[in-house]
């Protein structure tokens, strides 16, 4: 077209933000980008990273560890390794992985029994098709070790860690990442075992090991600094463990996304140690301060600034204002962090129902029970965890037993099943739906009372 002009830039171009301003008369956004070769360096080592990923595992499987592992993106990772495991063969090459990427999503999120459910599965197909040294065994009986580590199972962990080093050190005489992996692992159980020195002994090893191999700003460099932190709190050595928290935070963000989860959960930790050191101010000065980069960074309606909203509401008790504000946000959030948005309700709920405002609390959960079947299977324990919330403020608080039996049924049903009868959760179910239906009974009781009395008193006029 007349007076087109066009600018080609080599593929992988560098740009800096310059100046972001707003074009009133145009009703646009002005960006100004400069090229620079700023993060070259990082750049290159990243790809070469990317690269030797790239020769242990396939495309397939390779995108899906992107999406957990480096972009934090956990619900996007399920659904992408679920959605392997439909489409290929029994005997794909990929299967043991797909289970195992599987394994790696619940394990972020904190469903440990699937967890452990999908490694176990990828371990013993790998014991099936490969060679005992080979290291995606070390890979599943270390993955396996976390899962232990987590259920505080820690003798079994470490039993489990030893055999993954075992093969480790028998493919690699010096270093490797995952090699790296299980000796910080082994750390780690052993600060959980309270031996902190010897602790502290893995840790270093492994910090050292990973500055060989990674570049200078690394996410595994980041997230070491942390877990020996994490020691020296234990240790109650508070200045050490805050200097190792901040060198994990800043180094954070620098090399992940700005929406990553692992850095207000680590923003958490330097919080945690302002507050042990009675220096509440400085926390919350802290969580303002992020809140206000992440705005810049970010736009109004992301879920980050929702989640620190809800960080601050509880670090004030202020939930009511601040939790209102976050559900605003969570409710226009596109695409929507469900899971967010379910705690951010049941904390509202939860204010709710101590303000005597039962209706909106019920309001509340139901709006978790209808959020629930966007996020869970329909045999997620979830449902009838909230069909028996609902039944309980029925119950408890609006006196309605009729609703309180319904809901109370169908929590019951559900239980049974998902667990087998003798399961706490039926027992404890099947206690309610008897104290419901005595209040019935005596509803029913006192109703007839009334009406004998109404016949007595005809008889008396």
């Amino acid at each position: 077209m007349k007076g087109e002009q066009e600018v080609l830039f080599g593929l992988g171009t560098t740009f800096k933000v310059e100046s972001i301003e707003m074009d009133e008369a145009l009703n646009l956004w002005r960006i100004r980008l400069i090229t620079t070769d700023e993060g070259a360096q990082q750049k290159h080592d990243y790809i070469q990273a990317q690269k030797e990923m790239m020769k242990e595992y396939s495309p397939l499987i390779c995108f899906g560890r992107l999406l957990w592992n480096e972009l934090g993106q956990i619900d996007c990772a399920e659904k992408y390794f679920k959605n392997l495991l439909q489409s290929v063969p029994l005997d794909h090459p990929d299967i043991a992985d797909i289970y195992n990427g599987i394994g790696c999503v619940y394990a972020k999120k904190g469903v440990l029994d699937q967890a452990l459910k999908n490694y176990n599965e990828a371990y013993e197909i790998r014991k099936r098709t490969l060679q005992e040294t080979d290291p995606k065994i070390a890979g599943s009986l270390h993955n396996i070790g976390v899962i232990y580590r987590a259920q505080n199972k820690i003798d079994r962990a470490l039993d489990y860690f030893l055999q993954a080093l075992t093969i480790h050190e028998k493919n690699y005489d010096g270093d490797h990442e995952d090699k790296g992996y299980t000796i910080e692992s082994i750390g780690l159980v052993y600060r959980s075992k309270c031996k902190f020195d010897t602790a502290l002994i893995w840790l270093s090893r492994a910090l050292g090991m990973y500055k060989r191999l990674f570049p200078a700003q690394h996410p595994e460099i980041a997230k070491c600094f942390g877990s020996i932190g994490s020691v020296y709190e234990e240790k109650n050595e508070l200045d050490r463990a805050l200097d190792y928290y901040y060198c994990q935070l800043e180094m954070e963000e620098k090399c992940l996304p700005p929406d990553h989860s692992r850095l207000l959960k680590h923003l958490d930790w330097i919080t945690r140690i302002y507050c042990k050191k009675y220096n509440k101010e400085k926390a919350l000065t802290l969580y303002q301060e992020k809140l206000t980069i992440q705005r810049k960074i970010l736009n109004d309606n992301h879920p980050n600034i929702a989640l620190r909203l809800m960080k601050i509401g509880d670090f004030l008790k202020r939930h009511e204002e601040y939790y209102g504000n976050a559900l605003k946000i969570l409710e226009k959030c596109s695409p929507p962090d469900l899971l967010l948005k379910i705690k951010c309700l049941d904390t509202l709920s939860t204010v709710a129902l101590n303000q005597n405002d039962f209706q909106l609390a019920l309001t509340h959960q139901q709006d978790i029970l209808e959020t629930c079947s966007r996020v869970y299977e329909s045999n997620h324990p979830n449902f009838p965890f909230r069909l028996q919330k609902i039944g309980d403020i029925y119950f408890e608080k609006l006196h309605n037993y009729q609703q309180a039996l319904y809901y109370y049924s169908e929590a019951l049903s559900m239980y049974q099943i998902i667990y087998n009868s003798r399961r706490k959760e039926v027992f404890d179910i099947q206690n309610k739906i008897r104290k419901v239906q005595q209040s019935l009974a005596g509803d029913n009781m006192l109703g007839k009372q009334d009406d004998n009395h109404d016949d007595e008193f005809s008889l008396f006029n």
